[in-house]
């Protein structure tokens, strides 16, 4: 059975890194599973893709607090190349 979906990590936390990508592995959820360190990085990557017609994530996780780019500037960003209006923002909760 086909994995449906491509996912983006966008995360300077290396241990969330793998852990979501872990627990994305062991479930079996994605075709492929793609991890970046800062929103810059991503936006390159997602622009690039974009401009040649391949294909984008279907799923992105996204940290708000990171270096060189943060969420807020990469969604605003990210509206503006892709014209995508469907985000979904993941708080980082502190127990």
């Amino acid at each position: 059975m086909k994995k449906p979906y491509v996912i983006c990590i966008v995360d300077d936390d290396e241990i969330y890194q793998f852990t979501i990508t872990k627990i994305i592995e062991l479930n079996n959820l994605a075709e492929k599973t793609i991890v970046f360190s800062d929103g810059e990085e991503a936006l390159d990557f997602i622009t690039e893709n974009f401009d040649n017609g391949k294909k984008l994530p279907d799923i992105i996780f996204l940290d708000i607090n990171m270096p060189i780019m943060d969420g807020f500037q990469f969604i605003e960003e990210y509206g503006l190349a892709t014209k995508s209006r469907t985000i979904f923002l993941r708080p980082k909760l502190h127990i």
